[in-house]
């Protein structure tokens, strides 16, 4: 055929180039990289697509060859799919009507695929670890891999519901690929592989997991807890209505920890009834929250939203425990001390005058722990000697104190002749201590099965709790929860908010005013982790525990519990005033003040 008359103009991927070709066919080759014509520009997506015409007025079909086999007819745009690593050409030629001829000079054009290494992440930690270091292991099954490059996202909370990602980059990283010192919060592992021509797999393998906030301790007051992260830092979540979280505010819910104080030297904390102490790594205490009584121990009763100014003077302590409007602590020197409301001879000083700073309740240096009640009808107080002795004070309704006859007793007094206790509580109205053998003892009302005799009825004396093996105790309310040698939990008593973890928060028993409880330990569905005594903690209608990696996990009534519901079915039907969650969840992170 003869040439064309003028120059035909071919486009490539937005680029024009001027050549004279002997037919009319334009060659179209659609690439993200763009190029000229002739060109032989690597491809890496194992695809390619041409779009091609001619400019003739009998054209019947085209015909396509690639890499020399057979022409078969085919239409534009053209695209051939799954094509090996390596040089590749078409060849374009049209076929005129009426078998008036076929091109004798087909278009060609040759390019190269060049297909990024295909990587997989093969192993990895788990969704929510407490673990601040991490092993990915990965592969490659591509013949021409050259390295692998990694990346960390770690997603940072810097406020409520807030978060700053920040990108680590690691070139040339191989597996296993171990990271350390990792932080709080979500994370992300990106992984690339990269052949031997510079292709690179972009971001295509990912890895989300979240590393949670570690426990040195927990406590559980009315509505709320707080808690001392392995960092030593205090976090507090739950009801707010007097300022008991330490956040600087009062009133609302807070479900999820918030940091109360950005100084990171605490060693254990309090919380109760609207208020809450900590004490430092120094051994000084400090309070916040409702005043009214001063059982801040700051010599006034005004409120006060943050722990950072109101440091209890006058001694240094080695154990506090917040009650209902009263504080009692025991300082370095093994001394009890006692201060806050006393209308009900609950500070044990003999009267019922309410004192606004510690005041000495004994001066014998012998006390190991002191415990206080959460309640409106008469709180009471216990203590336990270095000996193993028991002694109580305050309202004694039911006998809550474990002394027979007085409706109120005005000082400490021993409880019973035996001095091997080695744990102790208090609750809404009746006491529990573990002695040395592993047996349990509880004294007060039973209404709701809070003794854990099996009974179910107002014992008021002293009776054993069913089973053996006990080692630590810790009540409130009208629940009760210990644990065995094993770190085991069980609870029994009160389940109306699902306080006995047990998946639901109906029975086993009814009791007064149709409320669901149990008579009886009943065994909490905890983690397996969960195998340490003496990490359980006890509130008014919940409870939490810290497992061997540092976990904390609670259940009962929200928002005490650390973990919105999030829409999710926790084995409780209430109205949501009184939500709550039926077994135990692990605590949310949580965020800075």
């Amino acid at each position: 055929l003869p040439p064309p008359e003028r120059e035909e103009v071919v486009t490539l991927a937005g680029t024009t180039e001027r050549i004279t070709p002997r037919v009319r066919v334009a060659v179209f080759r659609t690439m993200s990289e763009g190029s000229a014509l002739g060109d032989v520009m690597p491809t890496t997506t194992g695809s390619v697509t041409f779009v091609f015409s001619a400019a003739i007025d009998d054209l019947d079909y085209f015909e396509c060859s690639l890499d020399g086999g057979l022409y078969a007819p085919c239409t534009s745009p053209k695209t051939y799919t799954g094509l090996d690593d390596g040089s590749h050409t078409i060849a374009v030629r049209f076929v005129r009507a009426a078998g008036a001829g076929v091109d004798p000079t087909p278009a060609t054009e040759s390019f190269t695929i060049s297909v990024p290494p295909v990587s997989s992440i093969d192993s990895g930690p788990t969704a929510e670890t407490p673990l601040t270091y991490a092993t990915f292991t990965f592969s490659s099954v591509s013949s021409d891999l050259d390295h692998f490059d990694c990346k960390v996202d770690w997603y940072k909370p810097i406020s409520p519901g807030g978060f700053q990602v920040i990108q680590t980059s690691y070139p040339d990283c191989n597996s296993p690929f171990a990271l350390t010192d990792l932080e709080v919060g979500q994370h992300v592992f990106w992984l690339s592989a990269v052949d031997d021509s510079g292709n690179q797999q972009y971001e295509s393998g990912q890895y989300t997991w979240t590393v949670k906030r570690r426990w040195n301790s927990l406590d559980a007051g009315r509505s709320m807890s707080c808690g001392i992260a392995t960092d030593q830092t205090l976090w507090c979540w739950g009801r707010n209505a007097e300022g008991q979280l330490g956040l600087g505010t009062t009133g609302g819910d807070v479900y999820q920890p918030r940091q109360a104080s950005t100084s990171p030297t605490w060693s254990s904390v309090a919380a109760g009834h609207e208020h809450a102490c900590a004490i430092d790594n120094a051994a000084q205490l400090w309070c916040w929250g409702d005043n009214a009584y001063g059982q801040l121990g700051l010599g006034m009763t005004e409120l006060v939203p943050r722990p950072d100014l109101t440091q209890v003077t006058g001694s240094t302590w080695s154990q506090v425990s917040v009650g209902t409007q009263f504080t009692c602590g025991i300082a370095t020197d093994a001394s009890l001390w006692c201060w806050g409301d006393n209308s009900g001879y609950q500070l044990g000083l003999g009267h019922q005058l309410t004192v606004s700073q510690p005041t000495l309740v004994s001066a014998t240096t012998d006390w190991a722990e002191v415990r206080t009640a959460i309640d409106w009808g008469g709180p009471h107080a216990c203590a336990r000697k270095t000996n193993g002795e028991v002694w109580c004070w305050g309202g004694n309704q039911q006998q809550r104190t474990g002394i027979v006859g007085p409706g109120q007793v005005t000082a400490p007094t021993k409880v019973t002749s035996t001095a091997d206790f080695v744990s102790l509580s208090v609750g809404y109205a009746h006491t529990c201590a573990v002695r040395s053998g592993g047996t349990m003892l509880c004294w007060g009302e039973d209404m709701h099965g809070q003794l854990g005799d099996g009974g179910g009825y107002s014992a008021y004396d002293i009776t054993t709790v069913s089973g053996s093996d006990w080692v630590y105790v810790d009540i409130q309310g009208r629940t009760s929860c210990a644990q065995k040698s094993t770190g085991a939990v069980f609870c029994w008593g009160s389940n109306y908010y699902g306080q006995l973890g047990i998946h639901d928060k109906v029975g086993p028993q009814s009791c007064p005013s149709d409320e669901a409880c149990s008579y009886a330990p009943k065994a909490v569905d905890v983690p397996p982790t969960v195998d340490q005594p003496g990490t359980l903690v006890t509130g008014e209608s919940h409870a939490c525990v810290i497992d061997n990696q540092d976990g904390a996990w609670c259940w009962g009534q929200t928002p005490a519990v650390g973990r919105t519901l999030n829409g999710l079915d926790y084995g409780c039907d209430f109205q949501s005033s009184l939500s709550c969650i039926s077994y135990p969840v692990r605590v949310d992170n949580g965020s800075p003040p």
